[in-house]
C-alpha cells in the first residue's frame, strides 16, 4: 500500500530521481528545438512532462487508485485560494551539509505538485565560525545567548545557506524564492539573559503565499525583525512551529540528523505516535512530545508532525485516537457497528453476507472468542475470531478513507500484531485478483525470529545479593522474543518475581544437581550467573555436565561475575571493542565489569599514541549501587518478604565520596589485560612475537548516588600534535555506528552517563567518561551478549536514545 507519508519522505524517491533527470534533460532539449514557442506554456509542459513520468513510476509501486487518491489529496493542499496547506518542512542544519540529497528530495515534491514551506537553521555551520574566530558558543536553557558579533554571524550564515539551497533547487529545474526576511515579527525575549533573541509575535504568511501562487518554493530562515526594525535570532523549531499554527498545514515535518522518537523500553524506533496513546517514552522525548501536542492542539486533527532523517527514516506523530479493543457489542455500539459494516464492507455490499448475519454470529459466540480492535470514530475496525485452541481469523478489516489516509489502519494491525503471534485473514480470491496484487501480507503476526520458523527463547536467572540481577530482570520483561522461566536466589525463595509481569514466576534455590538436570532435559537456552565472585564455578560444571547427555547443543552461559574473565575458552563479551563475531559463535561468555567497561572504552581509542612507560591513569567515581547489597527481613515484623538494601549506604558516606581497593583493583587487571589485544604484536630482532601489556592506574570511589560511573581518564601521549579537534574526531570515527557510546564536547554528568570526550592540546589529553554502572555496565551488556549468541538483533530489547 502506498504510504500517506510518501511525499514526505526523500528514501521513497531514490527510485525517481534519475527519471525526474532524464525527464527534465528531454523536455529541456525539446523546448529548444522549438524555440519559437519557447514560453510559460513550455515550461509547464516540462512541469507536466515530469509530473506525469513520475506519475507512471508511482503505478509501478501501488494501484492506480492508490496512486491518483494521494497525488490528488496532496495536489488540493496546493489550492491558489490556500496555496500553503501542504507541508512546512524544518530543515536541521546539520542536514544542509547533504544538499544535493535534500535538493533532489524537494525537487521531487514541487514536480509532482506539491509546495511545501521550507525553513532552515544553520547551528553547525554558525559554531564552526564563531569558533574560528575565537567565540565560544553560549546556551542557556537550550537557547543561543546571541550578542551582536554572534547575530553578525547568523545573519551572514543563514544568507548564504539560504542561497546554497535555492542554489541547487534552481539547477534541477525546480523554482524556488529566497525569503530571508518579512515573514516573522518578534519582540526581545529577554535581552538581559539571551540577547537579541526573539519570540515571535506575528506570522506574515503573504509573502509565502505568493511564491507559490508563482510556482516557486519558498525558503525561509529563521531571522525575525520588531517593530522598529531590529533584526532578532529565534530558533528554528519554534519558528517552524509558529508558521505552522499559521499556515494549518497538513503536515510539519523535522528533518534532522537522528530523525525519530524510540520507546522507551525496547529502544526501538517508533513510526507512528497517537498522542492520545500515550506511547513509553522517556526523559526529554516526553518534553519533546509536550511541545508536539501543544502545536497539533492548536491545528486540525488531521495534521501530524513528522521527524525524519534525511534518509527517510523517523516518526510520524499526530493527535490521533486512543485505539481501543471491545469484546461486547455494547462497548462498541451495535448500531454504530451495523452501519460500519453496511457502508464499507464489500460482500454486504454485492448480497453475498447480511450484516443480521455477522452480528448474530458475535452475539451467539462464547465470552472472550472474539475481539473488535478500532480507534473512537471507527476510522478503522477489525473483527479477530480466536476461540481457545485455535488459529485466530480476521474476518473483517474496514476502513474508511480518513483511516487509511492517517495511518490509523497501521495503528489495529499494530494491535494485532501485539496480540496475535499467527494470525489468518480470509479474503475473496476475486478481490486479490481485482487489485492484482496482495496489499498487505501480515502472515503470520509476531515477532521476527518467529515469522523465520524460529522458537522464542527462554532463559534462567541464578542471581545473588545484586541489583545488576535487578536490573536485567526488568530488560527482559520488555524483551520481544527472550523470556525468563526460572529465577533462582536462596534468600528470596518461595517469594515471587514482582518486577516480571510477562509470566508468574516464584524464586526457587537451584541447586547444582536441579541445573543440571534442567540443562539435560533443556529447559532453558541460556543460563544468567549474577552470582557474587567465586560462586560461579560449580553452576558452570554442572550445566558443562548436563549437556554432555542432552540431544542438541549446549545452552548458552553468560556470567556478569569475574570468575572467568580471564579464562581460556571464555569470549569476553564487549562487542564495540572486540567485535560480534566471536561473540556469536560462542556458548560462554564474560560480562565485562562495570568500571572496566568505562575504562576500555575511554583508552581503546587512543592506544595508538600509546607513550610507555608513562601509562594511563583513570579516577572513576561510582554510585553506591556498585558495591552490592545485603538481604535481612522487614523491620519491625517476624516473618515477610525479604528486604534488600546496599552494603554502602549514603549515610555512611555523609553525603561525600569513598576511595577503595586503591592498588590491584580488579577491574584494573581486566581492563589492562583485554586492552593489550588491541595492541599490535611487534617482532624482537631474533624473530621472537613479544605481546606487550597495557598497564594503567586506576582509582575507585563510591559515591552517595544510587547509580551511574564518572570516569576521568589521564592520558601521556606519544606525540603533541594532537589538538582537541583531532582527538574529538578519533573518538568519534572509532565508535561511528555504536548506538550504545556517545561523543560529545561538554562534560558528562551522572543523568547523561554517555560517553563523552574533554580533551586538550599538549602532550596529555584528558577525556571524561560517563557509564551506567546497572546497564551498560552490567545488564545491557549481558542482554547485548544474550542477542548475539541467540541470534536476535543486537539492541532487542535495550533503550538506545
Amino acid at each position: 500500500m502506498l504510504s500517506t507519508r510518501a511525499a514526505t519522505l526523500p528514501s521513497r524517491v531514490a527510485v525517481a530521481r534519475k527519471v525526474v533527470v532524464a525527464g527534465q534533460r528531454q523536455a529541456g532539449l525539446a523546448a529548444v528545438r522549438r524555440r519559437d514557442n519557447l514560453s510559460v506554456r513550455s515550461l509547464q509542459s516540462v512541469a507536466q512532462t515530469d509530473r506525469d513520468t513520475i506519475t507512471r513510476l508511482l503505478y509501478s509501486l501501488g494501484t492506480k487508485r492508490e496512486v491518483e487518491r494521494h497525488l490528488r489529496i496532496f495536489s488540493s493542499s496546493s489550492h491558489p485560494s490556500q496555496p500553503a496547506k501542504f507541508a512546512v518542512i524544518k530543515i536541521g542544519g546539520a542536514v544542509l551539509d547533504d544538499l544535493e540529497e535534500l535538493a533532489l528530495s524537494l525537487s521531487f515534491l514541487y514536480r509532482v505538485g506539491l509546495y511545501p514551506v521550507v525553513l532552515h537553521g544553520a547551528g553547525p555551520q554558525m559554531n564552526d565560525i564563531l569558533e574560528s574566530e575565537g567565540v565560544k558558543p553560549e546556551y542557556i536553557d537550550g537557547i543561543r545567548v546571541t550578542d551582536a558579533k554572534t547575530l553578525h554571524v547568523a545573519r551572514r550564515v543563514f544568507l548564504e545557506e539560504n542561497l546554497k539551497l535555492v542554489g541547487a533547487l534552481e539547477k534541477l529545474g525546480t523554482r524556488a524564492r529566497p525569503i530571508t526576511s518579512g515573514v516573522f515579527t518578534a519582540t526581545a525575549l529577554d535581552p538581559a539573559k539571551y540577547g537579541l533573541v526573539g519570540k515571535i509575535t506575528r506570522v506574515d504568511k503573504r509573502p509565502l503565499e505568493a511564491s507559490i501562487r508563482a510556482g516557486a518554493l519558498p525558503i525561509l530562515c529563521s531571522l525575525a525583525e520588531s517593530n522598529d526594525g531590529q533584526i532578532l535570532n529565534v530558533n528554528a523549531d519554534v519558528a517552524a512551529g509558529e508558521l505552522a499554527k499559521e499556515l494549518e498545514p497538513m503536515k510539519i515535518v523535522f528533518l534532522n540528523e537522528k530523525g525519530g522518537l524510540f520507546h522507551g523500553v525496547t529502544g526501538e524506533k517508533l513510526d507512528v505516535i497517537n498522542l492520545d496513546e500515550k506511547p513509553w517514552v522517556k526523559y526529554g522525548t516526553k518534553l519533546k512530545l509536550r511541545e508536539f501536542k501543544e502545536l497539533l492542539d492548536v491545528l486540525p486533527r488531521s495534521s501530524s508532525v513528522a521527524l525524519f532523517t534525511d534518509s527517510g527514516a523517523g516518526t510520524l506523530i499526530r493527535r490521533g485516537y486512543k485505539l481501543l479493543k471491545h469484546q461486547t457489542l455494547e462497548s462498541i455500539g451495535k448500531d454504530r457497528l451495523r452501519q460500519i459494516i453496511c457502508e464499507r464492507d464489500e460482500g454486504i455490499r454485492a448480497g453475498k453476507e447480511s450484516v443480521a448475519g455477522v452480528l448474530s454470529a458475535l452475539e451467539n459466540a462464547k465470552p472472550g472468542e472474539w475481539s473488535i480492535y478500532a480507534d473512537e470514530p471507527l476510522d478503522a475496525v477489525a473483527i479477530v475470531s480466536h476461540p481457545k485452541g485455535e488459529t485466530p481469523v480476521l474476518t473483517k478489516l474496514l476502513a474508511s478513507r480518513a483511516g487509511v489516509l492517517n495511518a490509523v489502519l497501521d495503528n489495529v494491525f499494530n494491535a494485532l500484531k501485539k496480540d496475535h503471534r499467527q494470525l489468518i485473514w480470509t479474503t475473496s480470491i476475486s478481490h486479490l485478483l481485482g487489485h492484482g496484487r496482495v496489499e498487505r501480507a501480515y502472515l503470520p503476526l509476531g515477532p521476527r525470529k518467529a515469522q523465520l520458523g524460529g522458537a522464542r527463547s527462554t532463559a534462567g536467572l541464578l542471581s545473588g545479593p545484586w541489583i545488576h540481577g535487578q536490573a536485567l530482570t526488568s530488560l527482559l520483561n520488555a524483551h520481544p522474543y527472550l523470556s525468563l522461566t526460572h529465577v533462582s536466589s536462596r534468600v528470596l525463595e518461595g517469594y515471587p518475581l514482582e518486577e516480571y509481569t510477562k509470566s508468574p514466576i516464584t524464586h526457587t534455590n537451584l541447586s547444582v544437581g536441579d541445573v543440571e538436570r534442567m540443562e539435560k532435559e533443556g529447559e532453558v537456552d541460556a543460563w544468567v550467573m549474577a552470582l557474587p565472585n567465586g560462586v560461579c564455578k560449580p553452576f558452570v560444571d554442572a550445566v558443562e555436565r548436563g549437556s554432555k547427555g542432552k540431544e542438541g547443543e549446549s545452552s548458552v552461559v553468560v556470567d556478569l561475575g569475574a570468575d572467568y574473565r580471564f579464562e581460556e575458552g571464555w569470549t569476553y563479551g564487549l562487542p564495540e571493542l572486540y567485535g560480534r563475531t566471536d561473540i556469536r559463535a560462542s556458548k560462554r561468555i564474560s560480562n565485562p565489569g562495570c568500571y572496566a567497561t568505562s575504562t576500555q572504552l575511554l583508552i581503546a581509542p587512543l592506544l595508538p599514541y600509546l607513550s610507555p612507560p608513562s601509562w594511563p591513569t583513570v579516577f572513576g567515581v561510582s554510585g553506591y549501587s556498585g558495591a552490592g547489597t545485603i538481604t535481612q527481613a522487614p523491620e519491625g515484623s517476624s516473618g515477610g518478604r525479604p528486604v534488600t538494601l546496599p552494603k554502602v549506604t549514603p549515610e555512611s558516606l555523609a553525603g561525600g565520596v569513598r576511595p577503595y581497593s586503591l592498588t590491584d583493583h580488579i577491574h584494573e587487571r581486566e581492563a589492562g589485560w583485554h586492552l593489550s589485544r588491541l595492541l599490535p604484536t611487534p617482532t624482537s630482532a631474533s624473530g621472537e612475537v613479544s605481546t606487550p601489556n597495557v598497564q594503567l592506574a586506576f582509582i575507585p570511589t563510591v559515591g552517595s548516588f544510587f547509580s551511574g560511573i564518572l570516569s576521568t581518564l589521564s592520558f601521556p601521549l606519544s606525540t603533541s600534535k594532537l589538538g582537541a579537534a583531532d582527538i574529538a574526531s578519533l573518538y568519534a570515527s572509532y565508535y561511528a555506528g555504536e548506538k550504545l557510546v556517545r561523543v560529545q564536547k561538554s562534560v558528562p554528568t551522572l543523568g547523561t552517563c554517555t560517553g563523552n570526550m574533554g580533551p586538550q592540546r599538549g602532550e596529555r589529553v584528558v577525556v571524561v567518561g560517563g557509564l551506567d554502572n546497572l546497564l551498560k555496565g552490567a545488564a545491557t551488556q549481558c542482554l547485548q551478549n544474550l542477542n548475539l549468541v541467540l541470534g536476535y538483533e543486537e539492541y532487542a530489547g535495550i533503550v538506545v536514545d
